[in-house]
């Protein structure tokens, strides 16, 4: 069984000393949730890295207002547990940012197929409705091994309204930091996001710890940071 730590904003605006009434009146709660190997809880060798998967999905929302626009996130920075988890961006071709921006799935896939590493799926929301009320929009994520850094390119499509954000994470040893460009000019925020990197060696696990840490920070256009932890327990083959 996994424990959840979820550390939003309102800790952060006790600290401060903001109330409802200040500028920053959003109080962001975010989860996250990591699994490595495709099960709750996998089997790995105690000290061998073997290829597997690494699956990631994050939640964001409003702590005074959870139906309302969730904060706009502008940054998320994910640490992988070190004893357990190992990337190997050599282990796929890589993708020229350019040659999938604007594109539709299918699109970005005849350019990059070959250096696919992923997939997963997002909500977007934006303020459509009557008087600004949130309509969320699924979107298709598609993830490639980037070119102009080691890292991820998350290739995210919402058909429904034809539009499509590529954004791209770097990796640093076990340390995912994304960079997440505005929604809908400014105006749409990601309620939830998920990604499963899985392509050969790209990701290895093993069992050193008998648990899996994870831990991500995400920054806010519109409110106080917030973090989160996640832990996933593994046996030993």
């Amino acid at each position: 069984m996994r424990k959840k730590l979820f550390l939003g904003g309102a800790m952060t605006l006790a600290v401060f000393g903001l109330t409802a009434g200040s500028a920053m009146a959003i109080t962001p709660v975010q989860t996250i949730d990591g699994e490595l190997g495709g099960k709750a809880t996998p089997k790995f060798d105690k000290k061998k890295f073997k290829k597997t998967s690494v699956e990631v999905t994050t939640t964001t929302s409003d702590a005074d207002n959870p139906t309302g626009m969730p904060p706009k996130a502008t940054k998320a920075d994910v640490k992988f547990d070190k004893k357990d988890v190992k990337f190997d961006t050599k282990a796929a071709k890589t993708c020229d940012p350019n040659a999938i921006e604007n594109t539709t799935t299918d699109a970005a896939l005849s350019a990059c197929g070959s250096a696919k590493v992923g997939t997963g799926s997002g909500i977007a929301a934006l303020p459509f409705g009557a008087g600004g009320t949130r309509q969320d929009f699924p979107a298709t994520v598609t993830a490639f091994n980037r070119s102009d850094a080691k890292g991820v390119l998350l290739h995210s499509r919402v058909d429904q309204l034809g539009t499509t954000v590529v954004i791209k994470g770097t990796l640093s040893g076990v340390n995912l930091s994304v960079d997440i460009p505005p929604l809908g000019g400014g105006v749409g925020a990601i309620s939830e996001f998920n990604t499963k990197i899985k392509k050969g060696k790209y990701v290895q696990g093993r069992c050193k710890s008998k648990t899996i840490k994870y831990q991500g920070t995400f920054t806010f256009s519109d409110a106080p940071a917030a973090s989160d932890t996640d832990t996933q327990k593994c046996k030993r083959k």
